[in-house]
């Protein structure tokens, strides 16, 4: 990373070193960054999928990514861990499963114990499209929330243009374009209009397909979503229109707890405000160009970018001119509009957990994960340009003492269940002992009942006797891994004091023999 760096030449870390300095020092400490960024956030959304890894372990992705109740206590307790209130989570973006359907009804089920309620607005739309089609839909980076209603409705409408005559489609849009009968067969192109192979059993089944298209989307499709609707208003071309106020209240209403009564009338006052404001245009058009044929095209901001400037505006006291519009908005703007960004991160665990490198540890894949995160974000992708600062360095000074710590306390841990399970097997031994006993004089005075219940004693016993012999394996084989671990690191470190000492032992001494 540092070719032109005298220090970086002369540095290096042992594969023992940079491995707990992953699990115990950087991971850790990124996880609490953000854990602390969540905690100043008012509402935060959580978007979650799961993949099976290298290991054979179910990875749970939960990008602020077994059956719904299980996943729903990991959530929920991973949550107590860290200390964020479960009552600010504003929504669940999810891909479309049942299991992932119940589990958002068992974490809403949750909010509601503690004041809180969760917002709906259908599971991952890029899976719909995705699922019509048999193939995925990459979108650009940032929030999309206020254009998924005019780009579902564009794309439904494009599918019955397909094969549906013009007219007959007229100018409807969005919930208005699901009422059309698109099997009508005299609303449908004539075959020749669709311009494929005119062979008539072909069209038809092309025909075929455009149906059955068309019915997943329409049954799929959220264009009767009001709240979708409602929220592209803003989009910065709906500014102008006073009368849009009452979709900002109803937007204002729709998301569970965030805006009191009074700043409902407050929002409104605000959008009216806003929609006579004086917005300078670079905060819309990013820039102008031509395309290949010549033509003008415009280049448009990001809508986070447009919203950041504008609500930045102040009064001449300095306080925010919007600041109910800026408290709706900014949680609209998180609003999840669909799963890719959680099934993106699959890669990384694919490249994190490969084929070679299956025994790494939970902690360490996470210290990875968390690290990784970390530069992506912080340091655009490249580790040079994060920001380092005492806590990192004292993060990862505390490293290996806590590598340490843990060790011992595994150790304890595994000793303490050896220990256990040894007693376990002794109160084994002693039933099958006594059913064995008890079986002999049965048999002796012929008695079915005694034998019955002899027999019972001793399946229980070798019930017993063979989960604990299955446990006792596990913990040797733990134990067996902490010592493999530790004996590496005392052996790395035995050769690098080893080396140390013969570079110092070959130092050459000057004339005077000093």
């Amino acid at each position: 990373m540092f070719p032109d760096s005298k220090v970086a030449e002369q540095f290096s870390m042992e594969r023992t070193k940079m491995s707990y300095v992953v699990s115990h020092g950087l991971g850790p400490y990124f996880h609490r960054d953000l854990v602390d960024d969540i905690k100043r956030c008012e509402r935060f959304v959580l978007c979650f999928d799961e993949q099976t890894n290298n290991q054979n372990n179910k990875q749970v992705d939960l990008l602020f990514k077994h059956c719904a109740a299980v996943i729903r206590d990991c959530i929920v307790e991973s949550f107590k861990t860290d200390g964020i209130e479960l009552k600010r989570l504003l929504m669940i973006g999810h891909d479309n499963p049942n299991v992932n359907k119940s589990l958002e009804k068992l974490i809403d089920e949750e909010m509601t114990k503690v004041g809180g309620e969760l917002l709906k607005i259908d599971p991952c739309h890029i899976h719909v499209v995705h699922n019509a089609f048999k193939a995925g839909e990459k979108l650009e980076k940032g929030p999309l929330i206020h254009l998924l209603h005019q780009e579902l409705s564009d794309l439904y409408r494009t599918v019955l243009l397909s094969f549906l005559t013009p007219h007959y489609i007229g100018n409807r849009q969005g919930g208005e374009l699901l009422s059309i009968d698109y099997t009508l067969a005299e609303k449908q192109l004539d075959n020749k209009q669709i311009r494929i192979d005119e062979r008539e059993l072909f069209i038809q089944q092309v025909k075929a397909i455009y149906h059955a298209i068309a019915a997943y989307l329409k049954l799929n499709l959220p264009l009767n979503n009001s709240f979708l609707r409602d929220v592209q208003i803003l989009d910065s071309s709906h500014r102008s229109d006073p009368s849009e106020s009452d979709a900002i209240v109803r937007v204002g209403r729709s998301v569970p707890g965030l805006l009191l009564s009074n700043e409902i009338d407050l929002l409104r006052a605000e959008w009216l405000s806003y929609s006579l404001e004086k917005i300078d245009e670079s905060w819309i058009i990013k820039r102008s160009y031509q395309d290949s044929d010549g033509k003008e095209r415009l280049e448009y901001q990001r809508i986070d970018f447009y919203w950041n400037n504008v609500l930045s505006i102040l009064r001449n006291s300095g306080q925010s001119k919007y600041p109910t519009m800026t408290k709706l908005i900014k949680n609209v703007l998180i609003i999840s509009h669909g799963n890719a960004d959680a099934e993106r991160e699959f890669s990384i665990n694919q490249n994190i957990v490969t084929d070679n490198r299956t025994l790494l540890s939970e902690k360490y894949i996470n210290g990875l994960r968390s690290t990784y995160d970390a530069v992506r974000s912080h340091g655009s992708g490249s580790a040079h340009k994060m920001s380092i600062g005492i806590e990192t360095i004292r993060s990862v000074q505390r490293a290996a003492s806590s590598y340490k710590e843990e060790m011992l306390r595994m150790k304890a841990l595994v000793a303490a269940n050896e220990q256990e399970n040894k007693q376990l097997q002794k109160v084994a031994q002693l039933l099958i002992e006594e059913g064995t006993r008890r079986l002999e004089n049965s048999l002796k005075k012929r008695d079915l009942t005694d034998a019955q219940a002899a027999h019972a004693l001793i399946q229980t016993g070798n019930d017993k006797w063979t989960s604990t012999s299955e446990e006792m394996s596990k913990t040797m084989e733990k134990l067996s891994k902490i010592q493999q671990k530790r004996t590496r690191a005392e052996h790395e470190q035995s050769k690098k004091k080893q080396k140390l000492a013969h570079q110092q032992s070959t130092i050459p001494s000057d004339k005077s023999g000093n």
